[in-house]
């Protein structure tokens, strides 16, 4: 069966891991069965109105062959979207991972991991950057020159495999505000389960999220239980799915995209880290990246600046008003805004509706800024004498708050 390991070839790979634990206890064999496994590890993070998208292809003909070449049908960007970061990443079965590859004909060169059933058995993935070759009309990208291997041992267990995925990351001002959190690794997972702690900024209220994972080798064929340890996929301890078969290759021969909302009461609000936990039981698969999308919490501080008298004589007093508001859905906390008064003026006196005013430093703390609320600073200055014909310009600056600021654009006024 393509995809998988047939019933006969599970029972024969139990066996003959058996056999190697126990060489490996009486001392006939160094090390354990696996070896260079690499647990998804971050790769880039997405803040913002971020979006993403994906297209995949398998290159397999059947159950021990593999086409030269694949065809990924790209989609184009959403309209009005801007393309951010485009990823090729692309896997075989072989004990020596080909880090190059063409992309229409343009040589490409990448990282690669690797994993390792046994020292004969081994897989390999590379990643690479492409977004120098992605538009935002998307299209036909023919993915060439990879190197795998289809004999034995892969033949034997129906565990040959070659596919390529392209990951393209976008901004859009009509997507929500969110944090994108791109893993990406090779690991076996074969009845057990596998841990990964995401960071990101504190989620919003009634925070939701969205995961798609990207793994190898399921079958539709294969499921059932393994060392007490089902197909699943667990954020923060809750099952995202109930089903007993969700890794079956629905992509493609050999190779699943999933995606799977967050369950309801997952996420908590203000928390800055999830936890992801994927499991197969009877089913040998390779999990290779995904993409977990969750709401963090967002500010958008803006500042705005006046002064009653544009233009002073020398000795006169002039008053600047600084405001800080924040248009965003979120509370920011620790919001300080930086005014130093420029050379050519002395400092009188300050008065803030909230929060206090360093002369000496020029910062203004406000501490806690709620959505829609707007405070104000004047600072009152008098004029230098030998300033005449001078032109003096006083800048505010947003310079310290938490959380996202959608908006870096008006955190600076003068």
């Amino acid at each position: 069966m393509v995809g998988g390991h047939v019933t006969e070839s599970s029972v024969r790979r139990a066996l003959a891991l058996i056999l190697t634990l126990l060489l490996v206890a009486v001392g006939l064999i160094a090390g354990t069965p696996r070896a260079g496994a690499i647990v998804p590890a971050s790769v880039q993070t997405f803040q913002g109105r971020i979006g993403f998208y994906n297209a995949s292809t398998s290159f397999m003909t059947g159950a021990c062959s593999v086409a030269s070449s694949a065809t990924i049908n790209l989609p184009a960007a959403p309209a009005g979207a801007t393309i951010d970061t485009a990823y090729l990443v692309w896997a075989a079965s072989g004990n020596t991972a080909d880090t190059t590859a063409t992309v229409n004909g343009t040589p490409v060169s990448g990282v690669a991991v690797t994993d390792f059933f046994d020292p004969t058995e081994g897989y390999f993935q590379t990643r690479t950057n492409i977004t120098s070759l992605v538009t935002t009309a998307g299209g036909t990208f023919t993915i060439a020159d990879i190197t795998s291997s289809t004999g034995a041992p892969w033949c034997t267990y129906s565990t040959v495999m070659k596919s390529a995925t392209i990951y393209v990351f976008y901004e859009d001002p009509t997507e929500p505000v969110s944090q994108l959190n791109f893993y990406s690794g090779l690991e076996i997972v074969y009845g057990s389960e596998t841990t990964v702690t995401v960071s990101h900024g504190p989620l919003a209220p009634s925070a939701t999220g969205a995961i798609e994972v990207l793994l190898y080798e399921g079958d539709a064929g294969l499921s059932g239980s393994r060392n007490g340890f089902r197909e699943r996929f667990r954020v923060n301890g809750t099952v995202t799915s109930s089903g007993n078969n969700q890794w079956n290759s629905s992509t493609g021969t050999a190779i699943d995209m999933d995606t799977m909302a967050v369950p309801a009461g997952a996420l908590t609000a203000g928390a800055t880290s999830t936890q992801l936990r994927m499991s197969s039981g009877n089913d040998f698969v390779l999990l290779s990246s995904f993409i977990l999308e969750s709401q963090i919490q967002a500010a958008d501080i803006a500042i705005g600046k006046s002064v009653d008298n544009p233009q002073p004589d020398p000795g006169d007093t002039v008053t600047y008003t600084v405001t800080a508001t924040n248009n965003g859905v979120d509370t920011s906390t620790g919001v300080q805004v930086t005014d130093a008064l420029p050379v050519g003026v002395t400092f009188a006196s300050a008065a803030a509706t909230q929060g206090t005013y360093n002369a000496g430093t020029g910062i203004w703390t406000v501490g806690t800024l709620a959505s829609s609320a707007t405070v104000t600073l004047t600072v009152v200055a008098t004029v230098d004498a030998g300033t005449v014909g001078n032109t003096i310009v006083n800048t505010a600056t947003k310079s310290g708050g938490s959380g996202l600021d959608v908006d870096a654009m008006n955190n600076t006024a003068s």
